[in-house]
């Protein structure tokens, strides 16, 4: 999957960017910042894993936007199911 500068996401524009030693920083394989709306990814990490730490983002971007308030657990299930479900579909769209 390419990954994409920005997605629109309930209206606003988020950039999205990779950036190096995320997980070295802080343990982290992605990051979103409400306050500046920047969804960070680990540029080292493979290409599935990014793919599914994007989805894992947009989760938790709609869990912020819309209170929805969602356990951190529930967004890990919610993004890797997710994923499965759109790479054993072929719905993941390069």
């Amino acid at each position: 999957m390419q990954m994409p500068s920005n997605l629109k996401i309930g209206g606003f524009q988020w950039n999205v960017k990779e950036v190096e030693n995320l997980m070295n920083d802080r343990e982290h394989l992605g990051e979103m910042a409400p306050r500046t709306q920047e969804i960070s990814i680990e540029k080292g990490s493979s290409e599935q894993q990014k793919e599914e730490t994007l989805l894992h983002e947009i989760i938790e971007v709609l869990n912020w936007m819309y209170n929805i308030n969602l356990e951190h657990y529930q967004i890990e299930l919610l993004g890797v199911s997710l994923h499965q479900v759109l790479k054993d579909n072929d719905l993941i769209i390069s």
